[in-house]
């Protein structure tokens, strides 16, 4: 794979689909059973997690690498919270 020597000359804008931020305590989710990972509260916790955790991955990486160049101020990540495929409808 690639990866440019400088990233002075790039400018990276990262649109987020919106990240669910529905919390869940410690305490309960300790006593979950496989049919609360998946459906708790009107949502899907353990879905929920893997695609948050994927996004703020990719995130965090991409943020370092501009960082690691000090060029921390090139890189841009908007993401919306609790943003539902309905709301501009």
């Amino acid at each position: 794979m690639f990866f440019p020597q400088d990233f002075s000359d790039l400018l990276v804008l990262s649109l987020g689909t919106g990240q669910h931020e529905m919390g869940y305590s410690a305490d309960d989710a300790a006593n979950w059973g496989v049919i609360q990972w998946l459906v708790n509260k009107g949502g899907a916790p353990l879905i929920s997690s893997v695609y948050n955790a994927s996004a703020d991955l990719v995130d965090y990486n991409i943020s370092a690498m501009f960082q690691s160049q000090q060029c921390g101020v090139n890189y841009l990540r908007i993401q919306v919270p609790n943003l539902y495929p309905f709301d501009f409808v």
